[in-house]
Protein backbone atom coordinates (compact mmCIF):
# COMPACT_ATOMS: atom_id res chain seq x y z
CA UNK A 1 0.00 0.00 0.00
CA UNK A 2 1.66 3.42 -0.89
CA UNK A 3 2.47 5.73 2.31
CA UNK A 4 1.36 8.84 3.01
CA UNK A 5 3.35 11.87 2.38
CA UNK A 6 3.62 14.45 5.40
CA UNK A 7 3.17 17.76 3.57
CA UNK A 8 -0.96 17.98 3.67
CA UNK A 9 -1.38 15.81 5.65
CA UNK A 10 -4.03 16.78 7.69
CA UNK A 11 -5.72 19.75 5.99
CA UNK A 12 -6.75 18.63 2.29
CA UNK A 13 -6.66 22.11 -0.75
CA UNK A 14 -9.95 22.69 -2.53
CA UNK A 15 -9.13 24.59 -5.41
CA UNK A 16 -11.48 25.49 -8.36
CA UNK A 17 -10.43 28.34 -11.24
CA UNK A 18 -11.84 29.43 -13.55
CA UNK A 19 -10.20 31.23 -17.29
CA UNK A 20 -11.56 32.90 -20.43
CA UNK A 21 -8.06 32.94 -22.01
CA UNK A 22 -5.22 30.29 -22.69
CA UNK A 23 -2.71 32.37 -20.64
CA UNK A 24 -4.28 32.58 -17.74
CA UNK A 25 -5.55 28.80 -17.48
CA UNK A 26 -2.28 28.03 -18.20
CA UNK A 27 -0.52 30.24 -15.15
CA UNK A 28 -4.28 28.83 -12.94
CA UNK A 29 -2.91 25.52 -14.16
CA UNK A 30 0.92 25.64 -13.52
CA UNK A 31 0.66 27.37 -10.07
CA UNK A 32 -1.94 24.41 -8.45
CA UNK A 33 -1.13 21.52 -10.60
CA UNK A 34 1.68 21.01 -12.99
CA UNK A 35 3.47 23.74 -15.09
CA UNK A 36 2.34 23.50 -18.33
CA UNK A 37 2.20 26.02 -21.71
CA UNK A 38 -0.90 26.42 -23.17
CA UNK A 39 -2.24 27.48 -26.96
CA UNK A 40 -5.77 27.56 -28.75
CA UNK A 41 -6.71 28.04 -32.27
CA UNK A 42 -9.70 29.79 -30.90
CA UNK A 43 -8.28 32.43 -28.18
CA UNK A 44 -12.05 34.50 -28.11
CA UNK A 45 -13.96 31.21 -27.17
CA UNK A 46 -12.18 29.26 -24.85
CA UNK A 47 -13.25 28.36 -21.72
CA UNK A 48 -11.78 26.65 -18.69
CA UNK A 49 -12.49 25.26 -15.41
CA UNK A 50 -10.98 23.19 -12.85
CA UNK A 51 -11.83 21.66 -9.71
CA UNK A 52 -8.07 20.58 -8.15
CA UNK A 53 -8.27 18.59 -4.82
CA UNK A 54 -4.85 18.25 -2.75
CA UNK A 55 -4.16 15.56 0.10
CA UNK A 56 -1.10 14.26 1.06
CA UNK A 57 0.72 15.54 -2.24
CA UNK A 58 -1.93 13.74 -4.52
CA UNK A 59 -4.14 15.86 -6.41
CA UNK A 60 -7.49 14.70 -8.59
CA UNK A 61 -8.62 17.47 -10.33
CA UNK A 62 -11.67 17.63 -12.66
CA UNK A 63 -11.23 19.58 -15.76
CA UNK A 64 -14.05 21.22 -18.04
CA UNK A 65 -12.07 23.10 -21.18
CA UNK A 66 -12.81 23.61 -24.38
CA UNK A 67 -10.53 23.15 -27.64
CA UNK A 68 -6.38 23.31 -26.37
CA UNK A 69 -2.85 22.25 -26.28
CA UNK A 70 -1.32 21.97 -23.38
CA UNK A 71 2.63 21.31 -23.61
CA UNK A 72 5.36 20.53 -21.13
CA UNK A 73 9.30 21.37 -22.63
CA UNK A 74 12.62 20.72 -22.05
CA UNK A 75 12.36 23.58 -20.30
CA UNK A 76 9.45 23.04 -17.70
CA UNK A 77 10.56 19.28 -16.74
CA UNK A 78 12.96 20.05 -13.82
CA UNK A 79 9.51 21.72 -11.93
CA UNK A 80 7.75 18.50 -10.06
CA UNK A 81 9.54 16.02 -12.31
CA UNK A 82 8.83 12.89 -10.37
CA UNK A 83 5.16 12.51 -10.65
CA UNK A 84 2.73 10.54 -12.43
CA UNK A 85 -0.63 11.66 -13.77
CA UNK A 86 -3.71 9.83 -14.52
CA UNK A 87 -5.85 10.54 -16.89
CA UNK A 88 -9.56 9.37 -17.57
CA UNK A 89 -11.76 11.12 -20.01
CA UNK A 90 -15.73 11.77 -18.85
CA UNK A 91 -16.72 13.09 -22.38
CA UNK A 92 -14.83 14.65 -25.41
CA UNK A 93 -11.55 12.99 -26.46
CA UNK A 94 -7.93 13.93 -26.46
CA UNK A 95 -4.86 13.03 -27.35
CA UNK A 96 -0.76 12.31 -25.20
CA UNK A 97 1.94 12.37 -26.40
CA UNK A 98 4.92 11.26 -24.97
CA UNK A 99 8.14 9.66 -25.79
CA UNK A 100 7.10 9.27 -29.53
CA UNK A 101 4.29 7.68 -28.61
CA UNK A 102 0.46 9.04 -29.07
CA UNK A 103 -2.46 7.50 -27.35
CA UNK A 104 -5.88 8.78 -28.20
CA UNK A 105 -8.12 8.97 -25.46
CA UNK A 106 -12.27 9.00 -25.28
CA UNK A 107 -14.88 8.74 -23.05
CA UNK A 108 -14.47 5.86 -20.40
CA UNK A 109 -10.33 5.72 -21.57
CA UNK A 110 -7.02 5.64 -19.31
CA UNK A 111 -4.22 7.43 -20.07
CA UNK A 112 -1.26 8.42 -18.60
CA UNK A 113 2.31 10.29 -18.71
CA UNK A 114 5.39 11.62 -16.24
CA UNK A 115 5.65 14.52 -15.65
CA UNK A 116 10.04 13.97 -15.61
CA UNK A 117 10.02 14.17 -19.26
CA UNK A 118 8.05 15.90 -22.29
CA UNK A 119 4.42 15.47 -23.07
CA UNK A 120 1.85 16.66 -25.03
CA UNK A 121 -2.07 16.88 -23.97
CA UNK A 122 -3.76 17.79 -27.26
CA UNK A 123 -7.76 18.47 -27.58
CA UNK A 124 -9.39 18.98 -30.27
CA UNK A 125 -12.70 20.23 -29.46
CA UNK A 126 -13.33 20.02 -25.64
CA UNK A 127 -13.33 17.78 -22.55
CA UNK A 128 -14.50 16.85 -19.57
CA UNK A 129 -11.89 14.65 -17.39
CA UNK A 130 -10.68 14.05 -14.13
CA UNK A 131 -6.50 13.67 -13.48
CA UNK A 132 -4.91 11.60 -10.82
CA UNK A 133 -1.41 12.61 -10.01
CA UNK A 134 1.00 11.74 -7.38
CA UNK A 135 4.63 11.03 -6.80
CA UNK A 136 5.96 8.10 -8.31
CA UNK A 137 7.57 7.34 -5.39
CA UNK A 138 4.07 6.27 -4.08
CA UNK A 139 4.31 3.08 -6.03
CA UNK A 140 6.23 -0.20 -6.38
CA UNK A 141 7.08 0.03 -10.30
CA UNK A 142 10.37 1.50 -11.48
CA UNK A 143 10.83 4.33 -13.87
CA UNK A 144 11.30 2.07 -16.85
CA UNK A 145 8.44 0.44 -16.41
CA UNK A 146 6.18 2.88 -16.21
CA UNK A 147 7.77 4.49 -19.38
CA UNK A 148 6.23 1.12 -20.96
CA UNK A 149 2.60 2.44 -20.26
CA UNK A 150 2.73 5.98 -21.20
CA UNK A 151 0.66 7.37 -23.34
CA UNK A 152 -1.16 4.35 -23.96
CA UNK A 153 -4.88 3.87 -24.43
CA UNK A 154 -6.26 2.01 -21.42
CA UNK A 155 -10.03 0.78 -22.30
CA UNK A 156 -12.38 1.28 -18.95
CA UNK A 157 -14.08 -1.59 -20.23
CA UNK A 158 -10.93 -4.52 -19.86
CA UNK A 159 -8.98 -5.32 -16.60
CA UNK A 160 -9.16 -3.68 -13.47
CA UNK A 161 -9.94 -0.73 -15.21
CA UNK A 162 -13.79 -1.22 -14.42
CA UNK A 163 -12.94 -0.71 -10.57
CA UNK A 164 -10.60 2.27 -11.01
CA UNK A 165 -13.37 4.22 -13.41
CA UNK A 166 -15.72 3.84 -10.63
CA UNK A 167 -13.68 4.29 -7.46
CA UNK A 168 -12.35 7.64 -9.20
CA UNK A 169 -16.03 9.01 -10.24
CA UNK A 170 -17.57 7.76 -6.95
CA UNK A 171 -14.31 9.76 -5.38
CA UNK A 172 -14.56 13.14 -7.37
CA UNK A 173 -18.55 13.39 -6.33
CA UNK A 174 -17.75 12.73 -2.60
CA UNK A 175 -14.39 13.55 -1.29
CA UNK A 176 -15.43 17.11 -0.83
CA UNK A 177 -17.48 16.33 2.09
CA UNK A 178 -15.60 13.71 3.59
CA UNK A 179 -12.84 14.87 6.43
CA UNK A 180 -9.69 15.35 6.02
CA UNK A 181 -8.32 11.28 7.01
CA UNK A 182 -11.19 9.68 5.15
CA UNK A 183 -10.00 11.97 1.79
CA UNK A 184 -6.25 10.89 2.57
CA UNK A 185 -7.36 7.26 2.92
CA UNK A 186 -9.40 7.07 0.21
CA UNK A 187 -6.86 9.00 -2.40
CA UNK A 188 -4.41 6.79 -1.49
CA UNK A 189 -6.77 3.88 -2.58
CA UNK A 190 -7.33 5.37 -5.90
CA UNK A 191 -3.30 5.59 -6.15
CA UNK A 192 -2.92 1.59 -5.00
CA UNK A 193 -5.58 0.77 -7.29
CA UNK A 194 -4.17 2.35 -10.45
CA UNK A 195 -0.87 1.25 -9.30
CA UNK A 196 -2.48 -2.32 -9.39
CA UNK A 197 -3.93 -2.17 -12.57
CA UNK A 198 -0.56 -0.51 -14.05
CA UNK A 199 1.25 -3.98 -12.83
CA UNK A 200 -1.45 -6.27 -14.54
CA UNK A 201 -1.02 -4.61 -17.47
CA UNK A 202 2.83 -4.92 -17.54
CA UNK A 203 2.16 -8.69 -16.32
CA UNK A 204 0.75 -9.52 -19.56
CA UNK A 205 4.70 -9.42 -21.47
CA UNK A 206 4.89 -12.48 -23.59
CA UNK A 207 7.89 -15.01 -23.89
CA UNK A 208 10.94 -14.06 -25.61
CA UNK A 209 11.23 -15.89 -29.17
CA UNK A 210 14.26 -16.45 -31.57
CA UNK A 211 15.59 -13.39 -33.36
CA UNK A 212 13.86 -15.04 -36.65
CA UNK A 213 11.11 -15.34 -35.27
CA UNK A 214 10.82 -12.27 -34.23
CA UNK A 215 11.49 -10.79 -37.12
CA UNK A 216 8.72 -12.84 -38.80
CA UNK A 217 6.26 -11.32 -36.37
CA UNK A 218 7.53 -7.51 -36.81
CA UNK A 219 6.73 -8.04 -40.77
CA UNK A 220 3.24 -9.46 -39.82
CA UNK A 221 2.47 -6.87 -37.64
CA UNK A 222 3.65 -4.43 -39.90
CA UNK A 223 1.65 -5.58 -43.19
CA UNK A 224 -1.39 -5.90 -40.40
CA UNK A 225 -0.73 -2.13 -39.94
CA UNK A 226 -0.41 -1.09 -43.27
CA UNK A 227 -3.93 -2.55 -44.01
CA UNK A 228 -5.49 -0.71 -41.02
CA UNK A 229 -3.84 2.73 -41.11
CA UNK A 230 -6.80 4.01 -42.73
CA UNK A 231 -8.49 3.40 -38.84
CA UNK A 232 -7.97 6.12 -36.70
CA UNK A 233 -9.22 4.00 -33.98
CA UNK A 234 -6.01 1.83 -34.34
CA UNK A 235 -3.78 1.69 -31.64
CA UNK A 236 -1.11 -0.22 -29.72
CA UNK A 237 -3.78 -1.82 -27.62
CA UNK A 238 -5.65 -3.36 -30.35
CA UNK A 239 -2.74 -4.04 -32.73
CA UNK A 240 -1.49 -6.32 -29.91
CA UNK A 241 -4.85 -7.72 -29.62
CA UNK A 242 -5.18 -8.71 -33.31
CA UNK A 243 -1.50 -9.52 -33.13
CA UNK A 244 -2.32 -12.14 -29.92
CA UNK A 245 1.08 -10.48 -27.96
CA UNK A 246 0.82 -8.02 -25.14
CA UNK A 247 1.11 -4.49 -26.19
CA UNK A 248 4.00 -4.59 -23.87
CA UNK A 249 6.37 -7.26 -25.99
CA UNK A 250 4.90 -5.23 -29.39
CA UNK A 251 6.69 -2.27 -27.99
CA UNK A 252 9.51 -4.85 -27.48
CA UNK A 253 9.57 -5.85 -30.77
CA UNK A 254 9.47 -2.39 -32.61
CA UNK A 255 12.26 -0.94 -30.22
CA UNK A 256 14.32 -3.58 -31.87
CA UNK A 257 13.24 -1.81 -34.95
CA UNK A 258 14.75 2.05 -33.89
CA UNK A 259 11.33 3.03 -33.88
CA UNK A 260 8.19 3.20 -31.47
CA UNK A 261 4.89 1.60 -32.41
CA UNK A 262 3.48 5.37 -32.59
CA UNK A 263 6.04 6.99 -34.68
CA UNK A 264 5.82 4.33 -37.10
CA UNK A 265 2.11 4.69 -37.84
CA UNK A 266 2.46 8.24 -38.05
CA UNK A 267 5.33 8.34 -40.39
CA UNK A 268 3.23 5.35 -42.88
CA UNK A 269 0.70 7.87 -42.66
CA UNK A 270 2.42 10.70 -43.61
CA UNK A 271 4.20 8.80 -46.08
CA UNK A 272 0.46 8.18 -47.59
CA UNK A 273 -0.65 11.77 -47.29
CA UNK A 274 2.11 13.05 -49.16
CA UNK A 275 1.95 10.24 -52.06
CA UNK A 276 -1.79 11.33 -52.10
CA UNK A 277 -1.37 15.39 -52.33
CA UNK A 278 1.23 14.74 -55.01
CA UNK A 279 -0.85 13.00 -57.48
CA UNK A 280 -2.64 14.60 -59.78
CA UNK A 281 -5.94 12.58 -60.04
CA UNK A 282 -6.88 13.64 -56.68
CA UNK A 283 -6.01 17.25 -56.69
CA UNK A 284 -9.87 18.15 -56.80
CA UNK A 285 -10.15 16.17 -53.21
CA UNK A 286 -10.25 18.15 -49.96
CA UNK A 287 -6.84 17.89 -47.86
CA UNK A 288 -9.23 17.10 -44.65
CA UNK A 289 -10.60 14.33 -46.72
CA UNK A 290 -7.51 13.00 -47.47
CA UNK A 291 -6.23 12.76 -43.82
CA UNK A 292 -8.84 11.30 -42.83
CA UNK A 293 -8.64 8.50 -45.54
CA UNK A 294 -5.66 7.82 -43.91
CA UNK A 295 -6.18 7.93 -40.38
CA UNK A 296 -5.96 11.28 -38.93
CA UNK A 297 -9.30 12.59 -37.06
CA UNK A 298 -8.06 15.67 -36.72
CA UNK A 299 -7.35 18.26 -39.39
CA UNK A 300 -5.09 20.39 -37.33
CA UNK A 301 -3.53 18.10 -35.43
CA UNK A 302 -2.52 16.34 -38.90
CA UNK A 303 -1.19 20.25 -40.21
CA UNK A 304 0.77 20.32 -37.06
CA UNK A 305 2.53 17.01 -37.87
CA UNK A 306 2.76 17.22 -41.78
CA UNK A 307 4.73 20.62 -41.78
CA UNK A 308 7.43 19.22 -38.99
CA UNK A 309 7.79 15.97 -41.05
CA UNK A 310 8.37 18.28 -44.80
CA UNK A 311 8.41 21.97 -43.76
CA UNK A 312 5.14 22.92 -45.60
CA UNK A 313 1.75 22.74 -44.63
CA UNK A 314 -0.20 20.47 -47.01
CA UNK A 315 -1.89 22.57 -49.03
CA UNK A 316 1.69 24.07 -50.02
CA UNK A 317 3.11 21.10 -50.82
CA UNK A 318 1.02 19.65 -52.63
CA UNK A 319 0.72 23.03 -54.98
CA UNK A 320 4.58 22.81 -55.34
CA UNK A 321 4.10 19.27 -56.36
CA UNK A 322 1.62 19.42 -59.15
CA UNK A 323 3.13 22.61 -60.13
CA UNK A 324 6.28 20.56 -61.00
CA UNK A 325 4.10 17.30 -62.55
Amino acid sequence: MSKPLKDDAVTARFVTEQAKDPGSWGAMVSSTLLALDMQTDHPESFTARMRNRVQGGIHLAEIEASGHAARRGAERVGADGGSLVLCHVLSGEGYIVQDGRQAQLGPGDFGFYQTGRPVEVVVPTGFNILFLKFPQSLITLSSLQIAELVAERLDSRSGLAPALAGLLGGLNSVVDNLTPELQMLTLHNAVDLTSTMMGHELALADSPEPAGQKRVRFEGIAAYIDAHLHDPDISPRSIAAANFISVRYLHAIFSESGETVGSWMRTRRLDRCARDLRDPRLAGVPVSVLSHRNGFKNQSYFSQLFKEATGQAPAEYRAAALARA
